[in-house]
C-alpha cells in the first residue's frame, strides 16, 4: 500500500497542474467578438455538441486568431465559459451546450485575440483518437489519465483502450453499465481481470494506475477502486484507441513512473505530445456535425470589441523640413499704406472680412493689366502697330505703379510678363492658323 500512496499522491498533483476546465477566461483585453445564434427546433435538450460555420484558417490569415488558433473563448449566454474546438482546415467550429429549452434560441460569444484561458477541448468523431501501439505500459509501473466529459448512461462505450488481433483488448476503460465505469487488464496469456465502480454524467479527471502491486482507480481525486496487479498484454496490439461522446480535456499516460505521452488540443491534423521527447502524438479524427439534429447555430456577427482611436497627440516643435519662419516681403505682411482713389474703400472691405488689402488689389490689378494688354493691343490693331516692345515697357511701367502703391513686389512684374506673353503668342499663333 506504500506504493499505491505513492501514486495517489503523484496523480493527485497531476489533477492540480492539469485541471478540469479550473481556468476560467481573461477577455477584458479582447480585440474582436463574434456573436453565434443557437436554435432548438425541438423539444428541450441538453449535453449536446454542436457545430458553427467559420474558416479558422481565415479568421488566422485575417489577424483574429493567432497562428495557432489559441488564443479565443467561447462563452455562453450566463458569460460562462464553453468547452469549444477551433475546426482544422476547412472543419467548423465545435461547441457543447449544456442545456437549451424547446423552441429556445440562445446567443453565445466568441472572443478572440488577446484572450488567455479558453476552454479548448478535442471533439471526437466514432472513430476516436489513436496512439501508437509501440506505446507499452511494460510489466512495472504504469498510469493512465484522462481529463474529459463522460455519459455515464452510454452504455459499452470505451473511452481508451488498447485492442489486439484477438477476442479482448489487452487494456479497457469504458461504461458497462448505466453510471458504472469498468477497468479491464488481459495479459498476453489471455487472463482477465477487472472491476467496475460508479460515476456519474459529467466532467470527470479519471486516473487508472498500477504502482506493481495493485491497479487502482482515481475519480477526481477520490480511490474508487482497486485490484491486483496484472500486466497488460502487447503482443499483437494495435493502436490505442480514445473515444467517448463528449470532449477530452488532455489524456495523459506514464510508464515507470515517467510522463510518457501527454496530448491536448492543439490546431493541426495530429495532437503534438508534450511530453519529454514528444514521442507519442496522437491521431484524431475530429467530430464535425453536431450530435442534435435539432441544434444549429450560426455566426450572425463579427467585429471589434471597440473602435480603434488615435492616440492623443500635441505637436510640440516644427516638423524638420521647415527650418525657420520664412522671410516674406512687406507688402504681402503688411496693410497698404498707400492712397489713391478709392484706397480708402479697399481697406475698409478687407478690415471687415478680416481679408489682406493686397488679395483684393491683387485681384483688380490683374483685371486691370488684361484690360491694358487687350486695350493696347486694340490701339496697335487700329493704328496698324506691331511692336511688342512697346506692349512690354507700357505693361512694365503699369507693373511699377501697381509696386508702388503696394499691390505687389516687384519681383511679380516677371511672372504678370511670362502670363501675358504666353498669351500672346497663343493668340498670335491662333490667328496665324485660321
Amino acid at each position: 500500500m506504500k506504493h499505491l500512496k505513492l501514486y495517489f499522491a503523484v496523480f493527485v498533483g497531476s489533477l492540480l497542474i492539469t485541471g478540469i476546465a479550473l481556468a476560467t477566461s481573461d477577455v477584458s483585453g479582447a480585440k474582436y467578438r463574434g456573436t453565434v445564434t443557437v436554435l432548438n427546433s425541438g423539444g428541450a435538450t441538453g449535453n449536446v455538441s454542436a457545430n458553427v460555420s467559420i474558416s479558422t484558417p481565415g479568421w488566422i490569415t485575417g489577424g483574429y486568431l493567432n497562428p495557432t488558433a489559441a488564443d479565443a473563448a467561447w462563452h455562453d449566454p450566463s458569460g460562462s465559459d464553453v468547452p469549444f474546438m477551433p475546426g482544422y482546415d476547412v472543419n467548423p467550429w465545435i461547441f457543447w451546450l449544456s442545456t437549451i429549452g424547446a423552441g429556445e434560441g440562445q446567443t453565445h460569444n466568441i472572443y478572440s485575440s488577446n484572450v488567455t484561458g479558453g476552454s479548448y477541448a478535442i471533439f471526437l468523431d466514432t472513430a476516436g483518437m489513436t496512439t501508437s501501439s509501440a506505446l507499452s505500459l511494460g510489466s512495472g509501473t504504469w498510469g493512465i489519465e484522462q481529463s474529459r466529459y463522460v455519459d455515464a448512461s452510454q452504455v459499452g462505450v470505451d473511452l481508451i483502450k488498447r485492442p489486439n488481433t484477438g477476442p479482448s483488448p489487452y487494456f479497457r476503460l469504458y461504461i458497462n453499465a448505466a453510471n458504472s465505469i469498468t477497468v479491464l487488464v488481459m495479459t498476453n496469456s489471455g487472463v482477465t481481470t477487472s472491476f467496475a465502480h460508479a460515476i456519474t454524467t459529467g466532467e470527470h479527471v479519471i486516473d487508472v494506475f498500477d504502482d506493481g502491486a495493485n491497479i487502482a482507480l482515481e475519480i477526481d481525486g477520490t480511490a474508487s477502486g482497486s485490484m491486483a496487479h496484472a500486466v497488460p498484454g502487447d503482443t499483437s496490439a494495435t493502436d490505442w484507441v480514445s473515444a467517448g461522446s463528449g470532449y477530452i480535456y488532455s489524456q495523459k499516460i506514464w510508464v515507470g513512473g515517467v510522463l510518457t505521452q501527454r496530448v491536448k488540443w492543439n490546431y493541426g491534423a495530429t495532437l503534438t505530445d508534450l511530453a519529454p521527447g514528444g514521442a507519442y502524438p496522437a491521431t484524431p479524427t475530429f467530430r464535425t456535425t453536431g450530435s442534435s439534429a435539432n441544434v444549429t447555430a450560426s455566426l450572425s456577427s463579427f467585429s471589434p470589441v471597440s473602435e480603434a482611436k488615435a492616440p492623443g497627440s500635441v505637436l510640440s516643435t516644427a516638423p524638420g523640413f521647415i527650418t525657420g519662419t520664412p522671410t516674406v516681403s512687406g507688402n504681402f505682411t503688411t496693410n497698404m499704406t498707400a492712397t489713391y482713389p478709392g484706397s480708402d474703400i479697399i481697406a475698409a472691405l478687407s478690415a471687415a472680412t478680416n481679408t489682406p488689402s493686397q488679395l483684393v488689389t491683387l485681384i483688380l490689378a490683374a483685371f486691370l493689366f488684361l484690360a491694358l494688354s487687350w486695350g493696347i493691343s486694340y490701339l496697335f490693331k487700329r493704328a496698324g502697330g506691331q511692336s511688342l516692345f512697346i506692349k512690354f515697357m507700357i505693361m512694365f511701367a503699369a507693373g511699377c505703379v501697381g509696386v508702388g502703391l503696394g499691390v505687389f513686389d516687384f519681383w511679380m512684374i516677371g511672372i504678370f510678363y511670362l502670363i501675358l506673353g504666353s498669351t500672346t503668342c497663343f493668340l498670335g499663333a491662333e490667328r496665324r492658323t485660321i
